[in-house]
């Protein structure tokens, strides 16, 4: 393990102890090589490292390397129980108070679970690594597009995305789900009003300036009783949510299956898979009622 971070983001100097072993030699931050037991410190910004070398007696050198973290990262922690299946992994840590969410980090972890990359804080929840190499966040109802190295490749907004998922086709459009209240619903089979909001999803196809270019509203095709009865209690007998709507769907996720129209999409509240075509009408159901 040769990466590491500390939280010392504001600049403040990071106190570094080392204990050498007999015969080996220690350099931290590119200060002389020192021996036995020493305290030494090291000043960066958030984003920024150095390097602790390692010159033991067979002369072959070691690095490792500490990268401070901002002082408002959020915490986290990190176990597995057996071989990791892939060498990053990425997450949105965020602090959720009684307030909601603080906002979060976009953030790729190694294996260790060490935070490799990170993104400015943004008021996000889900983050993903699109096919091309970028890195794209679901903000304020669209999206930011960066490259590694940071730079803002397209920022695409006013489309009120849901904030579950996002994907990039091959043709450089992208798959995004927008929510919409649709009002006068008759919940009575459910247990609720006869005229009722609920939230629905619009699955979109959008160009890269964020203009439509396909969509497929649920609602035209799995009617709301399709919702699964051991959801009925939290969602029909506890009432509309904070917006105002009954969530009779929940969608979660949308996933490719890989000709660039067909699409399989999962709900919570439906407790199905479907797999729709963009292009045409209601789709095979796995799951639900």
């Amino acid at each position: 393990m040769t990466d590491y971070v500390s939280r010392c983001g504001d600049g403040a100097p990071v106190q570094v102890t080392i204990g050498a072993p007999d015969g080996t030699a220690v350099s931290v931050a590119g200060r002389p090589w020192s021996s036995g037991r020493f305290t030494t410190t090291a000043s960066r910004a958030a984003g920024q490292a150095f390097a602790i070398v390692v010159r033991p007696p067979s002369q072959v050198l070691k690095a490792y390397y500490v990268r401070c973290l901002p002082l408002d990262f959020p915490a986290w922690s990190a176990s597995h129980t057996g071989a990791t299946r892939a060498q990053h992994y990425m997450a949105t840590p965020f602090e959720l108070t009684s307030f909601g969410a603080l906002g979060a980090y976009p953030t790729i972890f190694d294996a260790n679970g060490v935070p490799v990359w990170w993104a400015p804080k943004a008021a996000t929840y889900f983050t993903t690594l699109l096919p091309n190499g970028n890195v794209a966040s679901l903000i304020n109802g669209g999206f930011e597009e960066r490259k590694l190295d940071g730079t803002l490749v397209r920022t695409v907004s006013g489309l009120s995305a849901d904030a579950h998922d996002l994907l990039l086709l091959p043709s450089g459009n992208y798959i995004m789900v927008v929510n919409e209240n649709v009002s006068g619903q008759d919940l009575t089979e459910l247990g609720g009003p006869v005229s009722a909001t609920v939230l629905n999803h619009v699955i979109k196809e959008v160009d890269p300036l964020g203009v439509t270019v396909k969509s497929w509203n649920v609602m035209d095709h799995i009617p709301v009783t399709e919702m699964n009865p051991q959801w009925y209690p939290e969602v029909i007998t506890a009432g509309p949510t904070s917006g105002g709507a009954y969530d009779v769907y929940h969608w979660n996720s949308i996933e490719d299956s890989g000709d660039g129209h067909t699409f399989i999409l999962s709900f919570r509240h439906l407790d199905a898979l479907y797999k729709i075509d963009i292009d045409v009408g209601a789709p095979p159901q796995h799951g639900g009622r």
